[in-house]
Order: C-alpha cells, then sequence, then structure tokens
C-alpha cells in the first residue's frame, strides 16, 4: 500500500428554539483517497472539509403538518466531493379523515429543490464515484404526492414520486450518464400485531 493514513473528523451543533432547528456540521478528511478512473486511485496531499449548516421549522396542529428546511453547503480545501451548494425540502401532511373508529386518511406532497452542481461520474466497476466537472446538472426540484389510509392496526399508502418528471425536459441526473428515476407509483402495506 502506498498510501499514507487518511483522518476521518466530524463536529456537529444544534441550537433549538421552540419550532425552530439550527444544526450546523463540521466534516474534514486528511489526505484522501479518490478516484480520477478505477484503475487509477489517488491520494491526495491536502484536507477536504465540508460544513453543512441547515435550517429547519415544524409547524403542527391536529390537521396539518408542514415541514421546511434549508441546507447550504460549503467545501474547502480541495473539491473532491461535488455537492450542491443549497438545498431545500418542504413536507406537506394534511389529515383529511379522522374519525373515533380508528380510521384516518391524510394525504401530502414532499418537495426537493436543489442548485446547480457538475455531476460526480460513477464507476461500476469498484462501485466509486470519481471526480468529473464534464456536465453541469441545472437547479432542479421534484415533487411527490403521497395518500395513507391508517385502520387501526393497518396502514395502506400510494405515491407518486417525481411527479414534474418530463414537465420542463429530462435533464434530471443523480450522476454522470445515470438520470434520476422518472415519474413511477409506489403501493404499500403496513401490518402492526402489536396492540
Amino acid at each position: 500500500n502506498q498510501f499514507d493514513n487518511v483522518l476521518f473528523w466530524n463536529l456537529t451543533g444544534l441550537l433549538s428554539i421552540r419550532t425552530f432547528n439550527f444544526k450546523t456540521e463540521y466534516h474534514s478528511i486528511s489526505k484522501p483517497v479518490y478516484f480520477k478512473r478505477f484503475d487509477n486511485p489517488q491520494q491526495f496531499n491536502s484536507n477536504a472539509q465540508v460544513i453543512k449548516t441547515s435550517i429547519n421549522h415544524n409547524y403542527s396542529n391536529k390537521k396539518l403538518n408542514v415541514f421546511s428546511e434549508i441546507t447550504y453547503q460549503y467545501q474547502g480545501g480541495i473539491k473532491i466531493f461535488q455537492l450542491p451548494e443549497w438545498i431545500g425540502q418542504m413536507k406537506f401532511n394534511y389529515i383529511i379523515i379522522n374519525k373515533k373508529t380508528n380510521l384516518k386518511v391524510e394525504s401530502g406532497c414532499n418537495l426537493r429543490a436543489f442548485s446547480s452542481y457538475y455531476l460526480p461520474d460513477y464507476l461500476p466497476e469498484i462501485n466509486q464515484f470519481s471526480i468529473s466537472n464534464k456536465v453541469l446538472q441545472q437547479n432542479y426540484a421534484m415533487v411527490d404526492l403521497i395518500i395513507k389510509t391508517s385502520i387501526k392496526n393497518v396502514t395502506v399508502f400510494g405515491m407518486v414520486t417525481h411527479l414534474n418528471s418530463g414537465l420542463t425536459g429530462y435533464n434530471y441526473f443523480s450522476s454522470l450518464h445515470y438520470p434520476s428515476p422518472d415519474r413511477y407509483i409506489k403501493f404499500g402495506l403496513k401490518w402492526s400485531f402489536l396492540d
């Protein structure tokens, strides 16, 4: 092994005031090893840092729950992570029916958005990502719709993920040459046998 030891360390801080949370995380890697190609690992004789800062708010009453969060990610040192600077999400849930007979029906939507960033390249031969500055993924948002029904210990849900797929073109990728999934429908069933 021709590489020096790699040192990882993290710090996390959280401040909560009523329904607001302010969180900051510091991640550092000293002398990271990264792949340029699947047969060419490299060690950088430097540090890579990511400072992730987020603020979120959770509003809830008897029928409505709204969670919103915005995150800023700053990279210092060598740029081995390809991350969007800004990420936002909002989760909205509304209880349509809440009967005393243990019937509960709720609907909701999830919205996720991120700023533009260069897509990493994926190397399937070694199941790793590599640095690439070939393609810029533009700002993008994804919307999911959910409906969930609970009767006593049984929960059934349906979900349409990436509802806005294709409405503004097909430029949505998770990594180079690997598109994010198109619109699809999920169903689920949960049955709890504990009282």
